[in-house]
């Protein structure tokens, strides 16, 4: 399945933004002194951001600004943060906290963390979609809950 389709899948109300075009891939790759991994590379090349079911960012656009891929990483690599941190791909957050990342020596992980967890972390998922999928999922599920109140 393609990344268009299995991101259609994954998130039901997507409001992306436009591809991001390669050079800018390559710039944020630069600045960051690390290729991104090649899902997150696919991803970035059919929208340059987009929000979750809450308005959550769960891709950041890549750019300059703060809330930006290129900003946030360059944040969360100072003396801190866990050293681990520093060598991840963090790309977006659900909203609450925590954040999603991808550690390029282990691209088929997604990890979940939050600053106030310090070294730890969870497992969201094999890839971005599925850790999009789940929490979509846990947003549809509260969503019923409140529903039958």
């Amino acid at each position: 399945m393609d990344a268009l389709r299995r991101l259609k899948s994954a998130v039901r109300e997507l409001s992306m933004a436009a591809p991001c075009p390669e050079p800018k891939i390559q710039t944020a790759e630069k600045r960051l002194g690390q290729r991104l991994p090649d899902v997150l590379r696919a991803v970035y090349k059919i929208t340059n951001g987009f929000c979750g079911p809450t308005g959550a960012q769960f891709l950041w656009p890549i750019g300059r600004q703060r809330q930006s891929l290129v900003g946030l990483n360059l944040f969360f690599r100072q003396d801190l943060f866990p050293p681990m941190v520093r060598n991840w791909v963090l790309f977006g957050d659900e909203g609450g906290g925590a954040m999603w990342a991808i550690d390029p020596k282990k691209p088929d992980q997604v990890i979940r963390w939050d600053a106030e967890w310090g070294d730890d972390f969870e497992i969201a998922g094999q890839d971005p979609f599925e850790a999009w999928a789940r929490k979509q999922a846990a947003y549809d599920e509260a969503e019923q809950r409140l529903d039958k109140r």
